[in-house]
């Protein structure tokens, strides 16, 4: 099955308000992606009450020495947590997305947010 694409939405870095970003339900059967840019937040909710796992492996490149790496996230049970940006060249895949894995899906959701550097008026 195709991954579950987590949409990338733009946020205002200097908002004078709460930010209001949307959550995709986590699918630990088809797992996720987003496109990535390099300056591309995940932000991973836990409402469970118990820890989850989210694995992100990057694909081989000279970059990386021809080695996938594999990065894993532990998030507490009931915490947020932001992950920073990744090296699109190390991380992409050929269609420019991060492809990532959760251990297990109740309880959790993903969102992804890119800050835009424009002040406001």
């Amino acid at each position: 099955m195709a991954r579950v694409d987590v949409p990338v939405q733009e946020v205002a870095a200097y908002a004078e308000a709460d930010l209001d970003v949307a959550f995709t339900a986590a699918d630990e059967t088809d797992n996720h992606e987003f496109t990535n840019d390099g300056q591309t937040h995940l932000i991973i909710n836990n409402a469970s009450i118990a820890a989850r796992e989210v694995t992100i492996t990057s694909n081989a490149t000279l970059k990386t020495y021809n080695e996938t790496i594999t990065k894993t996230y532990t998030v507490a049970a009931g915490k947020i947590a932001i992950l920073n940006t990744l090296d699109p060249d190390i991380f992409n895949t050929s269609g420019g997305k991060v492809e990532f894995d959760i251990d297990v899906e109740t309880d959790t959701s993903f969102a992804c947010v890119k800050f835009i550097k424009t002040p406001t008026a």
